[in-house]
């Protein structure tokens, strides 16, 4: 177990570097070697993302791929493209199939809960990254992320930086499928309605 968190962590935090791919495959499974020649595969690591349509979480699961064969393990990334029903049935396969964990950017952060559950039944860790799972009784072994709200606040800032002091208007796209999209258009409002307080010309 130790050595999975290790590596996880390693291939979750390292596309952070990383450039965007281009198109992604809908499932990919990974049969080539590791470095070490001749070693015998460990198991399987599963990959099922929010989608493989935004080169974003492509990039992840090409890292969790890399470090799964520099450790020995074969990898298999699916696309929920979205669809929770999807995704909770790719855990169920995962779980069917016996791999050794679970990394996943789960489509909802409550409905994914009762698949999770039973991958913790079953004796297998449970990865999330990005978006976290707020279900009661889902035990996550490991969860990688950013401070979303945090993050808006920062775009707040700088959209008030480079707006000066005549405003403007901003038009915010929001996604409210996905938490951190949700948690990040957040900060940046909070930031921007402070900053509107108290003015009477010049807001945002």
């Amino acid at each position: 177990m130790k050595q999975i968190v290790q590596f996880l962590a390693i291939a979750t935090l390292s596309f952070s570097f990383a450039g965007c791919s281009p198109s992604a495959e809908k499932t990919e499974r990974s049969n080539q070697a590791g470095k070490d020649t001749g070693a015998e595969k460990k198991g399987t690591i599963a990959y099922s993302p929010l989608t493989l349509s935004n080169p974003f979480f492509k990039v992840i699961g090409d890292h969790i791929k890399s470090e799964a064969e520099k450790n020995g393990y074969e990898t298999l990334m699916v696309d929920p493209d979205m669809d929770v029903k999807k995704q909770s049935d790719q855990m169920d396969d995962f779980i069917s199939r016996e791999v050794t964990a679970i990394i996943l950017v789960p489509c909802d952060r409550l409905s994914i809960g009762p698949a999770v559950k039973a991958a913790n039944g079953k004796g297998i860790p449970v990865f999330t990254v990005d978006a976290k799972c707020a279900a009661e009784g889902a035990n996550i072994a490991g969860h990688v992320g950013t401070d979303n709200y945090q993050g808006g606040k920062l775009a707040g800032k700088a959209m008030i930086k480079a707006l000066g002091e005549n405003g403007g208007k901003v038009l915010v796209l929001d996604f409210k499928k996905a938490n951190s999209c949700v948690l990040r258009v957040n900060g940046f409002k909070e930031v921007i309605n402070t900053y509107n307080t108290g003015r009477s010309d010049g807001k945002i």
